[in-house]
Protein backbone atom coordinates (compact mmCIF):
# COMPACT_ATOMS: atom_id res chain seq x y z
CA UNK A 1 0.00 0.00 0.00
CA UNK A 2 1.20 3.72 -0.22
CA UNK A 3 -0.22 6.96 0.87
CA UNK A 4 -1.60 8.17 -2.08
CA UNK A 5 -5.00 7.27 -4.46
CA UNK A 6 -4.83 3.83 -5.89
CA UNK A 7 -7.03 0.88 -7.68
CA UNK A 8 -5.73 -2.39 -7.57
CA UNK A 9 -7.13 -5.02 -10.17
CA UNK A 10 -6.49 -8.57 -9.18
CA UNK A 11 -6.46 -11.51 -12.39
CA UNK A 12 -8.69 -13.32 -9.45
CA UNK A 13 -10.91 -10.23 -9.85
CA UNK A 14 -9.85 -8.85 -6.07
CA UNK A 15 -9.13 -5.08 -5.86
CA UNK A 16 -7.48 -5.53 -2.68
CA UNK A 17 -3.88 -4.24 -1.98
CA UNK A 18 -3.13 -7.64 -1.78
CA UNK A 19 -4.27 -11.35 -2.00
CA UNK A 20 -4.06 -14.89 -0.72
CA UNK A 21 -2.69 -17.25 -3.05
CA UNK A 22 -3.54 -20.91 -2.59
CA UNK A 23 -2.66 -22.21 -5.89
CA UNK A 24 -0.27 -22.29 -8.32
CA UNK A 25 -0.30 -20.04 -11.63
CA UNK A 26 -0.01 -17.40 -12.65
CA UNK A 27 -1.67 -13.83 -11.28
CA UNK A 28 -1.43 -10.35 -12.50
CA UNK A 29 -2.32 -7.15 -10.87
CA UNK A 30 -2.37 -4.13 -12.27
CA UNK A 31 -1.73 -0.84 -10.08
CA UNK A 32 -3.64 2.52 -10.83
CA UNK A 33 -2.84 5.63 -9.67
CA UNK A 34 -3.60 9.04 -10.68
CA UNK A 35 -0.26 9.71 -12.74
CA UNK A 36 0.29 6.28 -13.59
CA UNK A 37 -0.18 2.62 -14.13
CA UNK A 38 1.68 -0.27 -13.06
CA UNK A 39 1.33 -4.48 -13.77
CA UNK A 40 2.83 -7.42 -12.59
CA UNK A 41 2.97 -11.03 -13.40
CA UNK A 42 3.37 -13.02 -10.70
CA UNK A 43 4.39 -16.87 -10.95
CA UNK A 44 3.29 -19.45 -8.42
CA UNK A 45 5.12 -22.93 -8.68
CA UNK A 46 5.31 -25.85 -6.47
CA UNK A 47 8.92 -26.14 -4.79
CA UNK A 48 9.41 -28.99 -2.46
CA UNK A 49 12.67 -26.85 -0.62
CA UNK A 50 10.29 -23.92 0.12
CA UNK A 51 10.33 -22.84 3.77
CA UNK A 52 7.99 -20.29 4.69
CA UNK A 53 9.16 -18.00 7.36
CA UNK A 54 6.83 -18.78 10.35
CA UNK A 55 6.91 -14.74 10.55
CA UNK A 56 3.33 -13.17 12.41
CA UNK A 57 0.93 -12.43 10.00
CA UNK A 58 0.00 -9.18 11.06
CA UNK A 59 4.01 -7.64 10.96
CA UNK A 60 4.70 -6.52 7.80
CA UNK A 61 8.47 -5.46 6.38
CA UNK A 62 8.63 -3.25 3.41
CA UNK A 63 11.33 -4.73 0.84
CA UNK A 64 12.19 -0.80 -0.85
CA UNK A 65 11.81 2.41 0.42
CA UNK A 66 12.93 5.84 -1.45
CA UNK A 67 14.46 8.97 1.53
CA UNK A 68 13.79 11.73 -1.54
CA UNK A 69 11.87 14.25 0.33
CA UNK A 70 8.83 13.75 -1.48
CA UNK A 71 6.87 12.51 1.31
CA UNK A 72 6.09 8.64 -0.20
CA UNK A 73 7.85 6.13 1.26
CA UNK A 74 10.46 8.35 2.84
CA UNK A 75 11.49 5.90 5.78
CA UNK A 76 11.85 2.17 6.29
CA UNK A 77 9.69 1.22 8.67
CA UNK A 78 7.55 -1.39 9.64
CA UNK A 79 4.19 -1.96 10.00
CA UNK A 80 2.00 -4.15 12.54
CA UNK A 81 -1.81 -5.32 12.63
CA UNK A 82 -4.03 -3.43 15.37
CA UNK A 83 -4.27 -6.66 17.26
CA UNK A 84 -0.58 -6.43 18.52
CA UNK A 85 0.88 -4.34 21.09
CA UNK A 86 4.67 -3.73 20.61
CA UNK A 87 6.39 -3.71 23.53
CA UNK A 88 10.32 -3.59 22.50
CA UNK A 89 12.23 -3.63 19.26
CA UNK A 90 15.91 -3.65 18.90
CA UNK A 91 17.24 -3.16 14.79
CA UNK A 92 20.41 -2.90 12.85
CA UNK A 93 21.22 -1.92 9.47
CA UNK A 94 24.29 -3.44 7.47
CA UNK A 95 25.69 -2.20 4.18
CA UNK A 96 26.55 -4.44 1.52
CA UNK A 97 30.56 -5.00 3.20
CA UNK A 98 28.54 -5.74 6.57
CA UNK A 99 29.68 -2.55 7.69
CA UNK A 100 26.85 -1.08 10.46
CA UNK A 101 24.77 1.78 9.15
CA UNK A 102 21.81 2.02 11.42
CA UNK A 103 20.79 0.82 14.79
CA UNK A 104 18.14 1.65 17.24
CA UNK A 105 16.20 -0.01 20.18
CA UNK A 106 13.18 2.42 19.98
CA UNK A 107 9.70 1.05 20.18
CA UNK A 108 9.02 2.00 16.45
CA UNK A 109 11.91 0.83 14.14
CA UNK A 110 12.15 3.78 11.56
CA UNK A 111 15.32 4.50 9.26
CA UNK A 112 15.58 7.15 7.24
CA UNK A 113 18.28 6.33 4.99
CA UNK A 114 21.15 8.25 6.44
CA UNK A 115 24.35 7.30 8.28
CA UNK A 116 26.32 10.03 10.36
CA UNK A 117 23.36 12.98 9.53
CA UNK A 118 24.82 11.79 5.20
CA UNK A 119 22.36 10.56 3.37
CA UNK A 120 23.36 6.29 2.20
CA UNK A 121 23.70 6.02 -1.58
CA UNK A 122 21.18 3.80 -3.49
CA UNK A 123 21.54 0.52 -3.02
CA UNK A 124 20.89 -3.33 -1.14
CA UNK A 125 20.88 -3.32 2.45
CA UNK A 126 20.61 -6.00 5.29
CA UNK A 127 18.39 -5.67 8.18
CA UNK A 128 17.62 -7.73 11.52
CA UNK A 129 14.94 -6.28 14.06
CA UNK A 130 14.09 -8.10 16.95
CA UNK A 131 10.65 -7.79 17.49
CA UNK A 132 8.52 -8.08 21.39
CA UNK A 133 4.91 -8.16 21.44
CA UNK A 134 1.82 -9.01 22.24
CA UNK A 135 -0.86 -10.69 20.60
CA UNK A 136 -3.93 -11.11 22.78
CA UNK A 137 -2.90 -12.09 26.20
CA UNK A 138 0.75 -14.09 24.97
CA UNK A 139 3.39 -12.65 24.72
CA UNK A 140 6.13 -13.19 21.65
CA UNK A 141 9.20 -12.52 20.07
CA UNK A 142 10.49 -12.25 16.50
CA UNK A 143 13.78 -12.18 14.65
CA UNK A 144 13.27 -10.24 11.44
CA UNK A 145 15.58 -10.48 9.11
CA UNK A 146 16.00 -9.72 5.21
CA UNK A 147 16.81 -7.41 2.88
CA UNK A 148 15.90 -3.80 1.77
CA UNK A 149 16.48 -1.58 -1.16
CA UNK A 150 17.16 2.23 -0.63
CA UNK A 151 16.18 3.78 -3.88
CA UNK A 152 17.19 8.05 -4.98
Amino acid sequence: TQPFAAVYAWSTGAISPSIQVSSTGQYNVDVSTPCSIASQNVDVVPDDDCVVPEFHKDIYVPNVFSPNGDGINDEFRLSFGSDLVILASDGTIYDRWGNLVYHSNALNFVWDGNFAEESMMPGVYVYTIKVKYTDGNVEQEEVLAGDLTLLR
